[in-house]
């Protein structure tokens, strides 16, 4: 199946549906691992996010939400965690930090990522 359609899938024909979820699992992780957005609902409009100890200096990304977006950018700095986000209207943002590192919010750090993109 892989050689005809490019994909790994559970059937032996290729007049499936490909959409299949396995390769999305991936950005998942990216998102709840290295960004830190542990999860979040449409319908009670909150999100989560959970900072703990990466190799990687900064991340930023942003997810959607229906129409709108939430966006999340954050970067170590000595012993801080710089972090600032842009949420739709009516989001609760609850954050935990289980990082070693001093969370301290910044929100100069936008305007930052927008001139690096």
């Amino acid at each position: 199946m892989a050689d005809k359609t490019g994909t790994l899938w559970e059937n032996i024909h290729t007049r499936a549906s490909l959409n299949h979820g396995f390769a999305s699992h991936m950005a998942h992780l990216f998102y709840r691992d290295l960004l830190g957005v542990k999860s979040y609902s449409l319908q009670k409009k909150q999100i989560f996010i959970e900072f703990y100890d990466t190799d990687i200096e900064s991340c930023s990304g942003n997810i959607l939400l229906g129409d709108e977006q939430f966006y999340l950018h954050w970067k170590k700095g000595g012993d801080l965690l710089l972090y600032s986000y842009t949420a739709p209207p009516g989001y609760q943002i609850q954050i935990q930090n289980n990082s070693s590192l001093t969370l301290q919010k910044d929100d100069g750090l936008l305007s930052e990522a927008n001139r690096a993109e």
